[in-house]
C-alpha cells in the first residue's frame, strides 16, 4: 500500500512538472504575432502495474505520448528596396535565420563586437554582430549580409516576419499481449511517439496531415537497424491556433474528444476489427506476419475541424475511455473551458487520470468496457485495468 502511495505521488509530481513545462514553452513573449493565440496543456497518467513501473519521459507503462511546438512564418510587409535576388520564400527563410541566430538581446551581450549595429523594435534593443554569415546552406554569405544590413537599417526585421505556433501532440498504446512472448510492448509505442516528436522538431511533417506524420514515424520503425517488435494504437493531432484549425488522425481505440460550451462537438471514431481488438500498427517477428494483425497507417481515421476560444481537447488512450463514462468525463472537461491557468488544467488532468485508475480496479462498476462486452455477448462487470494517459489542452485565442 505504501509503495503505491509513493509511486502515485511521484507520478503526479512528474505530471505537474510536465504540464508547467508545456505551458512555459507555449508562450514566448518575444514572438511578434497578429494575436496572442496559444495552447495551454497538461499531462498525467499511470502505468497499470505501479510496483514494477519505471519512470520514463513520455511514457506511462506501455502507453506513450508527446507534445511539440513548431514555428512557421508569414510575411506582413516586404521591403522593396532590398535587391537580394531571392524569391519571397527564400528571403523570409533568411530573415528568420537572422532573427533566430544573429540577433542577440542587448542585456545578454554587454560587449558587442566593433562594427555591430543595434536596433530597437517595440522597446526591445537587439544587436546584430558584425560577422560573416556562412551557416545557412544554399545562401551566399554576401546575400546574408545584405539582408541583415537592410533589416537593421530599416528597422523592419521583426515586422517583416511574424510567427504562429503549431502544436502537434499524440498518444499511443502498446499492445500488452506481446509481453507473453518476451517483448516489451512499451518500446514500440515509445518509438512511434519519440519519432513523431523529432520529425516535428525538425520540420519534417505536413501540418495538415497528421496521418502522414504517423506513417513516417511507423516506416522509420520498420527500417530501424535494430528491430522493434510489437504493436500499438495511436492518435495524433496538430492544433494550429492561428488558423483555428485542428487536424487529427486516429488508428485503433486511443482517441480524442473536443468539448465546447458544455457539449462534445467532435470526437474520434474507434476502429475495431472485433470486440477488444483494435486497429494497430505492428511489426511481428520474422515468419509470423500472417499470424499478427497489422494495419497500415493510411487506414487511420482522419478529420479536421475549427477550434474556438475556450475549447477543451482531450487526447487519451483506451485506459481512459474504457473506464470513465462519457457523462463523468464531460463533467470534468467542462471545469476547464477557457482556462488559462496551467495549474488548474493540470488538476483536472490529474483528476481524470485518477478517476480512470480507480474505476479500472472497481470490480462492481458497470464500466463502458463492461457495457461493450455485454453488447458482444460477454457477461462481465467491472473496469478494465490498463495503462492510462491523459493529455489535456485548452485553446486560448
Amino acid at each position: 500500500m505504501m509503495q503505491s502511495i509513493v509511486w502515485t505521488g511521484r507520478l503526479l509530481s512528474r505530471a505537474l512538472w510536465n504540464g508547467l513545462s508545456n505551458y512555459s514553452n507555449c508562450v514566448d513573449p518575444n514572438l511578434n504575432r497578429r494575436n496572442e493565440s496559444r495552447i495551454v496543456s497538461a499531462v498525467c497518467g499511470f502505468p497499470k502495474e505501479l510496483a514494477n513501473a519505471k519512470l520514463k519521459r513520455g511514457q506511462f507503462g506501455d502507453d506513450a505520448w508527446f507534445t511539440a511546438r513548431y514555428k512557421s512564418a508569414e510575411v506582413i510587409g516586404k521591403p522593396d528596396s532590398c535587391k537580394s535576388g531571392l524569391n519571397l520564400k527564400e528571403e523570409v527563410a533568411v530573415l528568420i535565420f537572422i532573427k533566430d541566430v544573429c540577433m542577440t538581446p542587448m542585456n545578454r551581450k554587454k560587449n558587442p563586437a566593433p562594427g555591430s549595429k543595434s536596433i530597437t523594435v517595440k522597446g526591445k534593443t537587439h544587436i546584430s554582430p558584425n560577422i560573416q554569415f556562412s551557416a545557412m546552406p544554399g545562401i551566399k554569405p554576401k546575400t546574408l549580409n545584405l539582408l541583415s544590413r537592410h533589416a537593421i537599417d530599416c528597422e523592419l526585421l521583426l515586422s517583416i516576419v511574424w510567427y504562429f505556433e503549431l502544436v502537434p501532440a499524440g498518444v499511443a498504446d502498446g499492445v500488452g499481449g506481446w509481453r507473453n512472448y518476451g517483448i516489451d510492448p512499451g518500446e514500440f509505442s515509445n518509438f512511434l511517439m519519440r519519432t513523431c516528436e523529432r520529425l516535428v522538431s525538425c520540420g519534417r511533417f505536413v501540418p495538415t496531415e497528421p496521418a502522414g506524420l504517423l506513417a513516417r514515424s511507423y516506416y522509420e520503425l520498420l527500417e530501424s537497424k535494430q528491430p522493434i517488435l510489437g504493436s500499438s494504437t495511436a492518435c495524433v493531432m496538430v492544433l494550429n491556433a492561428e488558423t483555428r484549425t485542428a487536424y487529427a488522425a486516429n488508428i485503433g481505440d486511443s482517441g480524442f474528444v473536443l468539448v465546447r460550451k458544455g457539449e462534445v462537438v467532435h470526437r474520434s471514431e474507434e476502429q475495431q476489427h472485433y470486440f477488444n481488438t483494435p486497429f494497430q500498427l505492428s511489426l511481428p517477428p520474422p515468419g509470423h506476419s500472417g499470424l499478427v494483425l497489422s494495419d497500415r497507417p493510411e487506414s487511420a481515421d482522419t478529420s479536421n475541424f475549427t477550434v474556438e476560444d475556450g475549447d477543451v481537447i482531450l487526447l487519451a488512450t483506451d485506459g481512459v475511455f474504457d473506464n470513465v463514462p462519457d457523462h463523468l468525463l464531460l463533467s470534468e472537461l467542462c471545469k476547464v473551458e477557457g482556462e488559462r491557468d496551467p495549474v488548474k488544467l493540470q488538476g483536472v488532468a490529474n483528476a481524470i487520470a485518477l478517476m480512470a485508475r480507480s474505476l479500472a480496479f472497481d470490480s462492481t462498476f458497470m464500466s463502458p468496457f463492461a457495457k461493450n462486452a455485454r453488447d458482444n455477448g460477454i457477461d462481465t462487470l467491472g473496469g478494465k485495468p490498463d495503462d492510462i494517459t491523459v493529455l489535456l489542452a485548452t485553446v486560448v485565442l
